[in-house]
């Protein structure tokens, strides 16, 4: 019988920055516009000050808060969240490259480096399965992706299958439930060994998105790097104004409450 895989927890200085991020969102902090400073942090979780600094550094990258030194952490100026859901966001990514062709161009076994280890919680030198896929139209190259998994996600997992399935189905079928991601999406100059793949020149503009993509226990199944040639990538955004629920919550416009605004609810899509 396998062994069942361990549930790695997330770091400790990732929870902080996830219980301050839901407070941030939340309005916890709208009064003051600013967070306690580090020194409370770090009385409340009882942590050291780099955890705490690591923590709000995160925060700051996603544009949260705003840090300098000798100064409070500040909260900007916020509009409304935008809210997608993960199922539609993995929906629309399916339909995208379901008339592509797949070539594989690597499919291996290799030991976690630091950054790999950091963004799917295994330890340094743990083995995971990398996989670097190719899609095609008839007239050329759309788009390049290298994918890495955990060993406990991977295992099993054939070259054949990446070749001819898409890897959200392939988890799925293995009773893996996907709930929660992150994705970050902008336009950076191609290297020389992805212009090849891709038959562009080096320095001509992609389109690179990574994502990172959890399970129902919070743990990282999957981080991917997807680079579009830029003539073959279109994001569709269709905006709906949301409406204010008896909780005070935002919630879909059909509930017969009146409108709020420039509230939205995102519904995404790619197009290739």
């Amino acid at each position: 019988m396998d062994a069942q895989p361990k549930i790695a927890r997330d770091p400790l200085y990732h929870r902080i920055f996830k219980q301050l991020q839901d407070e941030i969102l939340a309005g916890a902090y709208d009064a003051d516009a600013a967070l306690p400073s580090d020194k409370q942090l770090e009385d409340r979780f009882g942590v050291s000050r780099i955890t705490i600094r690591r923590a709000l550094d995160e925060l700051a990258r996603l544009g949260l808060v705003s840090r300098a030194k000798g100064k409070a952490t500040s909260i900007p100026d916020r509009r409304q969240p935008i809210f997608a859901d993960v199922d539609d966001e993995l929906g629309n990514m399916l339909a995208a490259i379901s008339n592509l062709r797949t070539k594989v161009i690597s499919f291996r076994w290799l030991k976690a480096d630091a950054f790999l280890a950091d963004k799917l919680h295994v330890q340094e030198r743990d083995k995971l399965l990398g996989i670097a896929r190719l899609r095609s139209r008839p007239s050329g190259p759309v788009m390049f992706s290298s994918l890495y998994l955990p060993h406990w996600a991977a295992k099993g997992l054939t070259r054949e299958d990446l070749a001819a399935h898409a890897i959200v189905d392939l988890l799925r079928e293995r009773g893996v439930v996907l709930t929660s991601g992150e994705q970050t999406m902008r336009a950076v100059p191609c290297g020389p060994d992805l212009a090849r793949h891709l038959g562009l020149g080096a320095g001509d503009p992609i389109f690179f998105i990574r994502r990172l993509i959890r399970d129902a226990n919070h743990r990282p199944v999957m981080f991917n790097d997807v680079s579009f040639r830029w003539d073959c990538f279109v994001y569709n955004m269709i905006l709906e104004p949301t409406r204010q629920s008896a909780t005070g919550k935002p919630a879909p416009a059909n509930l017969g409450t009146p409108a709020n605004g420039l509230q939205f609810l995102e519904m995404t899509g790619l197009t290739v």
